[in-house]
């Protein structure tokens, strides 16, 4: 059934498939979109981030409206982090369309100054029911388009992946095999450069706190947790432990005291054209693509 507005009126949104260019920053992903049919910002595409979520100030301004509860999620470190949610009366990613999409809020006037002018996060959560494929060569978020014959003929592997679900939040989870042969499920993140693992893969891939290699930092996070990290780099290959063909440097690595087996992100991600079907739990790696057509030649934003 489609929503209705306070006026009665019904609200359609096609679900039409969608190719939009993104833009970088730093190693963030971030998309134009249109929230409430009249502001306009960027929002970073975060596969690890859980649930959509909205700056308190462009909150406000936009029309969400709280319906009184609440997600308590964890960060990879464990601390539970709570945020209110609510409902954006609309959401436009180029042509793709959302109404009454669940987003939480979140006070961003700590965040780094690069930052600031970010409005939000994308979720996975969000493509529910829509194929969403990132192609970093090309620059582009397809959305809800169907695989091409060549896409299908020259894809590298199609993997099940492992989906943790918590009301509005949605999770995803890749089987890896680390340079030892180790098989590890680890977090889809695109909010994440480094592959990161638990300090208690250290030993079994011989990095030792102690190798002058071995950098160490110690550090408060953005919810006033202790940390301890530890950077490296990793010879050898990370592989999709359901496809072993695909593989790519394991290259630099950063081990913490977290609650998974680790985190995947785009220093193995960018690689490929990845595919994210959440209805059938499976994700797709293909060559990396240039742009389609419309956006060939044109410069990233």
């Amino acid at each position: 059934m489609a929503p209705e507005d306070p006026s009665g009126e019904r609200r359609e949104f096609p679900l039409r498939p969608a190719v939009v260019r993104f833009g970088r920053l730093a190693h963030l992903l971030t998309l134009p979109a249109r929230l409430a049919g009249t502001v306009d910002t960027r929002l970073v595409l975060d596969t690890g981030i859980g649930v959509n979520l909205l700056s308190s100030e462009l909150a406000e301004r936009v029309g969400w409206k709280p319906d009184g509860t609440r997600f308590t999620g964890r960060r990879m470190s464990g601390q539970a982090v709570s945020v209110p949610l609510g409902t954006l009366p609309s959401l436009a990613v180029g042509r793709s369309a959302w109404a009454d999409a669940v987003f939480g809020t979140i006070d961003t006037t700590g965040f780094p100054d690069p930052l600031r002018g970010i409005g939000g996060f994308l979720s996975l959560g969000l493509f529910e029911g829509r194929r969403l494929v990132i192609a970093p060569r090309a620059g582009e978020v397809r959305i809800g388009e169907e695989p091409t014959p060549k896409e299908l003929r020259d894809r590298l592997a199609e993997v099940p992946v492992h989906l943790v679900r918590e009301g509005p939040s949605v999770q995803l989870f890749l089987d890896l095999l680390l340079p030892t042969g180790t098989a590890v499920r680890v977090e889809v993140d695109t909010g994440s450069e480094a592959l990161i693992l638990d300090e208690r893969f250290m030993a079994g891939l011989g990095v030792r706190p102690d190798d002058p290699k071995v950098r160490r930092t110690e550090g408060v996070d953005e919810t006033g947790q202790n940390y301890v990290r530890w950077a490296t780099r990793l010879d050898g290959a990370i592989a999709l432990a359901d496809a072993s063909t695909v593989r790519a440097p394991a290259g630099p690595t950063l081990f913490q005291r977290i609650i998974y087996d680790g985190l995947v992100g785009g220093g193995f991600l960018d690689r490929f054209d990845t595919g994210y079907d959440l209805a059938t739990g499976r994700m797709s790696f293909a060559p990396l693509s240039p742009p389609t057509s419309a956006n060939a030649g044109l410069p990233r934003p």
